[in-house]
């Protein structure tokens, strides 16, 4: 497997698998991800990786930043 260095994310920005998967842990905590292709990129090419490809993510969730939506805040 390929060590991908630290990223920075939005949920919006990555598959449903791992926008779910993040759901199950807190910060600091690990889990490894076995995502269907129907939850990553379904039928379609994407980059390197084939149409109906299953990814596997080792993912360490080291921070949470809450970002507020614009026109979303309280007066």
């Amino acid at each position: 497997m390929q060590r991908v260095p630290q990223i920075t994310l939005t949920v919006g920005d990555c598959v449903q698998g791992i926008a779910e998967g993040l759901k199950l842990i807190g910060t600091g905590g690990r889990i490894r991800l076995t995502i269907h292709p129907d939850w990553a990129h379904g039928n379609f090419s994407f980059f390197r990786l084939p149409a109906n490809a299953t990814l596997i993510y080792d993912i360490e969730l080291l921070e949470v930043v809450h970002h507020e939506i614009e026109g979303t805040h309280k007066r």
